[in-house]
């Protein structure tokens, strides 16, 4: 029910949205479910051609499904561009993964995880299908590895100044909230690192 109020006389206008509302979103929702299924269902069939067609080194299958501005980052960091990316071949991790999707639109987020290796691949609907845009590998490491050099304990950025003046008092206090976790983190990193 919705009230507001209207006129120099204050008085209240009650509706009734609840049943016409929830039958209008019950809808969308159950027409953009379709469109979200029907999409899924012809994104991981690309998806899953992709992978056979690198896996079996076919440069012309794994070439239809890229985008001209594709690109590829591995574990280690290496990049490599559409063009290299089919001169190479690189291994593909954990191909026999069940993908998850995510439909945002033309745009779709597709994820092959297990263990320490996560896969992130980034697809564009175009006219003629669904398009690879970026492919992503990323290793977790049981530790992280001690930064080069020396370090300094003392949190200047963020814990003490950012480069961002607050307007309001909300806005302050939300710096001053998210700064005090940022000194709590940077404090708790450097007790670890003097043991």
């Amino acid at each position: 029910m919705i009230t507001s109020s209207t006129g120099y006389h204050n008085r209240k206008i009650c509706t009734n949205v609840g049943a016409p509302t929830f039958l209008a979103v019950a809808l969308l929702l159950f027409g953009a479910a379709q469109l979200r299924a029907d999409d899924s269902s012809s994104l991981l069939q690309a998806d899953k051609a992709f992978v056979q067609a690198l896996l079996q080194k076919d440069a012309a299958a794994t070439a239809t499904y890229l985008s001209p501005d594709f690109t590829w980052i591995d574990s280690v960091g290496k990049r490599l561009t559409h063009a290299s990316t089919l001169q190479t071949f690189p291994a593909v991790a954990n191909p026999d993964v069940e993908a998850q999707i995510r439909t945002y639109g033309n745009a779709a987020v597709v994820w092959a995880n297990r263990g320490k290796m996560n896969v992130l691949r980034v697809w564009v609907k175009q006219p003629g299908g669904w398009r690879l845009t970026h492919y992503q590998e990323v290793k977790q490491v049981e530790k992280s590895e001690p930064p080069a050099g020396k370090t300094s304990v003392e949190c200047v950025n963020p814990c003490k100044t950012i480069p961002f003046e607050p307007q309001t008092a909300n806005e302050k206090a939300a710096i001053a909230s998210w700064q005090g976790v940022m000194k709590a983190m940077a404090e708790s990193d450097a007790r670890r690192t003097r043991r």
